[in-house]
């Protein structure tokens, strides 16, 4: 450092006799009067409880707050809308199931937990459509005659105008009206909490009702659309919000009158603040008769002894960064201490922007020392990422442990002299009056005015001790025994003691949870080489298909054997004991399974297993791989030329390392779709394969003119979205009547459509074309006809099977 120069033996002479003049009473110029700032808009009004946040800047689906980014999935096409504040909104009209988001966006929203989703809407045609929805369709009811709980969460507007509906899985039992139209932009809310869903409608309760939810994660969260992507939305979207939390009208009110509110587009003329006031006293008079000894203006240090009284402690070295691989050659070795660990969480409430507050931060992390006696503590607020000096627990270091050690303190000046000063005396005092405001204040606000309301936070917490310091440690009891001292410290106001002490405005309430794993990590003791002990973090390293998605098609189950893939799950480090693994399928149709690899063909599927959307499977102690093989059932759904499946994996373990689920990891795979929606024909009782129009062929019948019922057998080729309805083209009056139906045979009417339900698109329907019999002598003739399908299943409507042909042999004769 800079070392102040040798004092001289004797102070300089007095100050001069009296200091400067006095300001004056009043700012000059004088301010306007007060301003009147437009709020600016904040994205993250209760960021803590924040899931996602698509802003729709752009016209593009994109999580600007959390880790989803932009892994949505369309099929067809969106584009950029204009917003009723000016701004970006997305038009999903052409998208056939709306956007579909991350699996992970409804983790912690389902069950029974709160939650609230806010977004902004414009319905352009108002007919039964979904405006987001998750989950899945209501179960019945059990055994004992109670019924099932609904199993999805979603808001839908209803056929009739005006009408939004309440989707909990059950058909939009629970609907309320509204003065929305077609083509107007409103703001929904719907919040769920204890028992109660309840709708707002531009910031207003428009709907409650008592609903016990149990939320499934059956179907991702699709916006613009419902339950896997049916009730598809005409209209847009724009600043849609998703909470793990329920909203309170206050927040509805802001993020409804502020968030998605524009700001003004011309600043106000006028300052946000008032300068500050003249000073309230005045200077104080001529200074004492010997001025105090101050410190100079750079940093001292003391002069040292003649000789110290013990070799300088070396500083230790700073944090190492994360080797990128296994070094070339054998680290230099370092003392290391075993170390404990307790991660979880603590529910606090703050300002609210304490998350980017290093003072609040760093208060509970003392508070966290103070309560546990640990060597050291980190703290961050759920949704932040730790910093790359937290994963070596060097964030923010307590007490000595600090960077450098203990901070200087501060010299303070005495009242007398000493006999030797350690700097020249100033010549003046020490402090002069406040100076006089000489500049004018901006005409453009600079900041939005301070918040003075509190909000609730999550905060992740890890608490480090090492055995050295507690060699009486339990690892199987240890998370229990910092639960226990941090709550007997939240009883004892150690947390608000700290508080206090530091100028924190906050609370912490309660321990929410808490999971214990080893750490190994540096001693204080120095080291001339960097060494890679304890830096690899246990975790999921990598999850991946082999070969990606490239070839991973659905297929039946008599060849799915054969158009199986490996999928390989590997580790960051080797456990010390086995590691259960689970892996779950999710997505629309839930077609992805997990089969036994057969031993004599490794890669393939066990033909004898039937496959599950659920597995779990266990790595080895001491090894980092796991493969299963995965293939895709086909679903006889037609999602396109692709669909998505989700895998998350989920671990458990004896390892500290690994245990509790601590460690989750989840990616989307895109399965190539073989279905198809057509209409099927063929001849009834015949062993001839039914054919379809895309066979490019078609089912001819010859009979007798006397005995002329032409029967076929008509059913889908996969399962609609809507139900369908059929009407029969071409020489249609050629026939005497035609009928339809097996057990209960009907006569067709061609002005009314034959409707077939999604449930029973698979079941063969018996259709039959009567000839009447005649005395005219006419010859052979064919009469030809179609079956044309009308639906608002937009992969079935306008579909004609392939043709009917009716050929009447001629029976009557010439005399």
């Amino acid at each position: 450092g800079i070392v102040s120069p040798p004092p001289t033996a004797v102070p300089t002479g007095a100050p001069t006799s009296a200091p400067t003049g006095l300001p004056t009473p009043q700012p000059s110029p004088a301010p306007t009067s007060h301003p009147s700032a437009s709020p600016a808009p904040s994205r993250y009004f209760l960021e803590a409880a924040l899931v996602a946040h698509y802003g729709m800047d752009g016209g593009v689906a994109v999580d600007d707050h959390g880790p989803f980014g932009n892994a949505t999935y369309v099929e067809g096409r969106t584009r950029k809308d204009t917003a009723l504040d000016g701004t970006d909104a997305l038009n999903v009209t052409g998208a056939r199931k709306g956007v579909r988001l991350p699996a992970g966006v409804t983790r912690r929203i389902l069950g029974g937990r709160e939650r609230g989703v806010c977004l902004w809407a414009r319905v352009d045609k108002w007919r039964k459509a979904a405006l987001f929805g998750y989950g899945a369709a209501a179960t019945g009811g059990s055994a004992t005659g109670a019924p099932g709980k609904p199993e999805a969460f979603g808001l839908a507007v209803d056929d009739d105008v005006g009408f939004v509906a309440l989707d909990f899985g059950d058909g939009y039992p629970v609907k309320a009206e509204v003065p929305a139209r077609a083509g107007q932009w409103h703001h929904y809310c719907l919040v769920y909490d204890d028992g109660n869903a309840t709708l707002y409608y531009d910031s207003v309760i428009q709907k409650t009702t008592k609903i016990a939810l149990n939320t499934s994660n059956s179907s991702q969260f699709h916006l613009g659309a419902g339950l896997d992507g049916a009730d598809a939305l005409d209209g847009s979207i724009d600043e849609v919000y998703i909470y793990e939390e329920a909203l309170t009208q206050d927040a509805i009110d802001l993020i409804y009158s502020r968030v998605t509110s524009p700001p003004s587009s011309v600043p106000s003329p006028e300052p946000s603040s008032m300068p500050s006031r003249a000073p309230t006293s005045l200077p104080t008079g001529v200074p004492t008769s010997a001025p105090s000894p101050m410190p100079s203006s750079m940093p001292t240090t003391a002069v040292p002894t003649s000789k110290p009284s013990a070799p300088p402690t070396a500083a230790p070295t700073p944090a190492t960064p994360e080797p990128t691989g296994a070094p070339s050659e054998a680290p230099s070795a370092m003392p290391t201490v075993e170390g404990l660990g307790v991660a979880g969480t603590l529910r606090a409430v703050a300002l609210p922007q304490a998350c980017d507050d290093a003072a609040f931060l760093g208060a509970v992390e003392a508070a966290l020392v103070a309560a546990t006696n640990a060597s050291r503590a980190d703290v961050r607020c759920v949704g932040y990422a730790w910093t790359r000096s937290d994963l070596y627990w060097g964030r923010r270091l307590q007490g000595s442990e600090g960077e450098g050690g203990k901070l200087p303190e501060t010299a303070v000046p005495t009242s007398v002299p000493t006999s030797n000063p350690s700097a020249l005396p100033s010549p003046k005092p020490s402090r002069g009056p406040t100076a006089v405001p000489t500049s004018i204040p901006s005409p453009v606000p600079t900041a939005s005015p301070a918040p003075t309301s509190l909000e609730a936070f999550e905060l992740d917490y890890r608490v480090h001790a090492s055995y050295a310091r507690h060699p009486a440690i339990r690892a199987e009891t240890f998370d229990d025994e910092v639960k226990t001292m941090i709550n007997a410290a939240i009883e004892r106001g150690v947390f608000v003691d700290v508080f206090n002490k530091e100028k924190v405005t906050a609370e912490v309430q309660t321990v929410e949870t808490a999971a214990i794993y080893r750490t190994v990590a540096p001693s204080p003791a120095p080291s001339l080489a960097p060494t890679t002990t304890g830096y690899r973090l246990a975790g999921i390293l990598s999850a991946e298909v082999v070969g990606g998605d490239e070839g991973f098609v659905e297929a039946p189950i008599e060849t799915l054997v054969n158009l199986t893939k490996p999928l390989i799950v590997k580790l960051k480090t080797r456990p010390s004991a086995d590691v259960a693994v689970t892996l779950t399928a999710a997505g629309t149709g839930s077609a992805l399974r997990f089969y036994e690899e057969d031993s004599k063909r490794p890669g393939f599927a066990l033909a004898s297993d039937p496959g599950s959307t659920t597995s779990t499977k266990t790595i080895p102690s001491n090894t980092t791989t796991l493969t299963v093989i995965a293939g895709a059932l086909r679903d006889r759904v037609n999602s396109g030329t692709s669909f998505s499946q989700t895998v998350e994996i989920s671990l458990d373990s004896e390892d500290p390392n690994y245990c509790c689920g601590r460690h989750t990891a989840s990616f989307e795979l895109e399965v190539g779709d073989v279905d198809t929606s057509l209409i099927s024909t063929g001849k009834f009782l015949s062993k001839v394969p039914p054919v379809t129009s895309g066979d490019g062929g078609a089912t001819t019948m010859k009979l007798d003119e006397n005995a002329a019922t032409y029967q076929f057998t008509v059913s889908l080729t996969s399962k609609p979205f809507h139900r369908v309805g059929l009407e029969v083209l071409g020489d249609v009056d050629a026939f005497s009547d035609i009928t339809y139906g097996d057990v209960d045979e009907r006569v067709y009417n061609p002005e009314r459509l034959v409707f077939v339900d999604p449930d029973d698109w698979a079941a063969p329907v018996t259709w039959s074309f009567h000839i009447e019999d005649d005395d005219v002598l006419d010859g052979n003739r064919n009469y030809k006809v179609q079956l044309r399908a009308v639906s608002n299943d937009t992969n079935y409507d306008g579909v004609t099977s392939a043709t009917l042909t009716c050929v009447v042999l001629e029976d009557d004769v010439a005399f």
